[in-house]
């Protein structure tokens, strides 16, 4: 820290020597930090400390892997050749905001004729580092004055006193790469390169770096490895032009006490389990793999080679076990679905292909909708059952969402809350409505807000800006929120039903949205709908009466008409010991259980899945435990908090539903063990689903 204020005393003193609007001084100044790394981090660190802040508005320290993303931009490489560089970082982590401060540095000391271009996929994604670049001179007085023009239409630019540009544009199939053309950039920023089509780049971006000699910059995460992205990285050819630079979200997590880490290995480890550890959406987005034709699981070969190598049945003939696939085509890509039976012969369980569909967007002008109603017509066709759990809280997070929702959080009065809630209302309901319409009659369980608030706030300084600019609300206060509402357990916190039963005008709107989406959707001879709504993380049937309370009281009041009210339940989610033991007397109102399996191990070791990984090897080793309690279930100790609520809630109510939620539905054993404890269903993560469903079928065979 003594370094960085020596170091930003110095800086200033050079900023003054030199004149604040004299270019040809300043560059010099930076020429002479670009040849050697320690001195460029030296020099961006105090630029950081001088001109720009964080989300408590302070002097700005970047996160580690962001400081080294922008100290390798802007230095030389040590053989004098080109700078290039090809990063790849985890989702979340930081790196298109650390290119924006690179890109800030350069302009600030390159104010003499020098063009800084960015290039991306879409005009979302490149106004992404624009907006940032756009806010670190507009709110900063000093760096402001140095900017003569900032223009957001018709080829947007931010210009410089001295003639340098910054300017931004989309390379996609639409534009042919025209953006580029022509352009002779001294810095290029590439942002999502993986991301843009590998023709269009070849032909466009290549020929640009060939001909302008300029620091080039590669940014995104893994997608094909056909793809340009794939060959910087790991192609020899390429190992002596290009600084590659591979960060996983393990990295991304290492932060010193100066730095504040973009998530926590809590929150990276419950995303881990909850895509899967072997999905392809974790290995590519926050391991930053590169898996074979990712964004084509199944290619035409394959296909044509299944068609060659299969007799399927009839379309519509009903499978008593069987899983789905789906592989969703993008851009250019079909969508495959295939159907496997699993059946049992002599030499035991089998899963057979037995239909395959490819629906290509290109050939058949088959758009979302379309393809989206086709899977669920092969689903329904072959016997799919419904929609085991639907988590509200992804629907919030959408950008035209997530304003309202924290609008609502960081309100001070129940008027002003249910205000926000109104806003969020018809979007909420307009995702049941396409739920029920799609499903068709299918049961579906739908699950009320289970997280802690302070999920749904901003973390990062650009995040709180924007927020505060669209509603007028301080940075301070937004910032004065966040801390307020942080938790030292929020496992164990304000969450689930105790949010409900703190703020009931939440799970008020949620009721309302579900009933007036059946009232829309079963109107003139609709489709008919069953829903089960769930109240997540009781420990008393109190706590469940009053939420049910609240959500009777909506139904009445969107179907005054007793007779013309549709048929619903309302159940729980037992994920704590006490909900298990207290199971008969939830039943009594509750009209069907899910055994939230993640959490009731959780809650009844005292153990975190997220930190017991340190040890759990150990206890393996020495025999403590036989296997890991997270992967497969406790049949011992969480096995027998699930039979005892069974068994007391069947005793309540004969024709009480059960089911489980959570990873260990996808384990073999834990499935064997809720079929022998008389569950009806199990739910789990789609990556897991065929092994759910081989593991299913075993057990009601090894039974017949």
């Amino acid at each position: 820290m003594k370094a960085i204020v020596n170091e930003t005393k110095k800086f200033n003193a050079a900023i003054s020597g030199a004149g604040a609007h004299d270019s040809r001084a300043l560059e010099d100044i930076f020429e002479k930090c670009r040849h050697d790394e320690r001195k460029m981090t030296t020099l961006v660190r105090a630029f950081c400390q001088a001109y720009l802040v964080d989300n408590k508005n302070r002097p700005l320290k970047m996160r580690p892997l962001q400081e080294k993303i922008v100290v390798t931009a802007l230095t030389h490489p040590a053989n004098g050749k080109q700078r290039k560089m090809a990063i790849l970082a985890p989702r979340g982590s930081g790196k298109s905001y650390a290119l924006s401060i690179a890109a800030t540095v350069y302009m600030f000391f390159k104010r003499f004729r020098d063009l800084v271009f960015i290039l991306a996929p879409s005009e979302d994604q490149a106004s992404l580092i624009f907006n940032y670049v756009y806010r670190h001179f507009a709110d900063n007085t000093f760096l402001d004055s140095l900017v003569s023009n900032y223009r957001f239409h018709n080829k947007p630019s931010i210009t410089m006193k001295g003639g340098t540009v910054l300017r931004r544009a989309p390379l996609a199939p639409s534009n042919q790469g025209q953006a580029i053309r022509g352009q002779h950039p001294t810095f290029l920023i590439i942002d999502e390169s993986p991301l843009i089509d590998d023709k269009l780049f070849i032909d466009n971006v290549e020929p640009c770096i060939i001909a302008n000699k300029a620091p080039f910059i590669n940014l995104g995460t893994p997608k094909s490895k056909e793809n340009h992205m794939y060959r910087y990285l790991y192609d020899d050819a390429y190992a002596d032009t290009f600084e590659r630079l591979v960060f996983s979200w393990k990295d991304a997590i290492k932060c010193g006490r100066a730095y504040s880490a973009p998530y926590t290995e809590e929150e990276m480890l419950d995303k881990m389990v909850e895509w899967g550890e072997d999905s392809i959406y974790w290995r590519t987005e926050y391991e930053c793999e590169f898996i074979e034709s990712v964004s084509q699981i199944f290619n035409p070969d394959h296909v044509k080679a299944c068609r060659e190598a299969y007799s399927f049945v009839e379309r519509g003939t009903k499978v008593h076990n069987c899983c789905v696939g789906v592989d969703i085509g993008k851009s250019v890509n079909s969508t495959v679905i295939s159907v496997w039976a699993v059946e049992k012969d002599a030499k035991g369980n089998i899963a057979r292909l037995i239909s395959l569909e490819e629906i290509n967007p290109r050939t058949g002008g088959h758009d979302i909708p379309y393809q989206r109603q086709r899977i669920v017509d092969t689903a329904r066709d072959f016997g799919a059952e419904g929609i085991g759990l639907s988590r509200t809280e992804h629907m919030f997070f959408d950008p035209e969402r997530i304003i309202h929702m924290r609008e609502m959080i960081l309100a001070t009065s129940e008027r002003a809350r249910r205000a926000a809630l109104d806003k969020l209302l018809p979007y909420q309901r307009q995702d049941f409505l396409n739920l029920f319409r799609i499903m068709d009659g299918l049961p579906v369980t739908i699950r009320l807000l289970d997280p802690p608030l302070h999920e749904f706030l901003p973390h990062e300084a650009e995040d709180i800006t924007a927020f505060s600019k669209a509603t007028g609300v301080t940075p301070e206060t937004v910032a004065q929120h966040v801390e307020r509402l942080k938790e030292s357990n929020p496992m164990l916190g304000h969450r689930g039903c105790r949010l409900a039963i703190t703020y009931p005008e939440i799970s008020e709107m949620q009721a309302r949205a579900i009933f007036e989406a059946i009232r829309e959707v079963t109107k003139d001879g609709g489709v008919a709908v069953e829903p089960e709504i769930m109240i997540p993380l009781v420990v008393d049937e109190k706590e469940f009466n009053l939420l049910k309370n609240v959500i009777d009281a909506v139904a009445e009041e969107v179907f005054p008409d007793a007779d013309s009210r549709p048929p619903y339940k309302v159940g729980t989610m037992i994920e704590i010991p006490r909900a298990a033991l207290r199971a008969g007397q939830i039943a009594e109102t509750a009209e069907f259980f899910s055994f939230g399996t993640n959490d009731l191990t959780q809650t009844t070791f005292g153990l975190s899945r997220d930190d017991s990984g340190n040890f759990i090897p150990a206890y393996r080793d020495k025999g403590v435990f036989e296997r890991d309690p997270f992967v497969s279930l406790d049949v011992d100790g969480v096995g027998e908090l699930i039979a005892i609520a069974a068994e007391r809630g069947c005793a309540t109510r004969k024709d009480l539903k059960l089911g489980i939620c959570g990873e260990h539905g996808g384990d073999p054993a834990s499935v064997v063990f809720c079929h022998e404890v008389g569950l009806d269903y199990v739910s789990c993560s789609p990556f897991r689903v065929p092994v759910a469903r081989l593991a299913t079928a075993q057990a009601a065979l090894t039974e017949n």
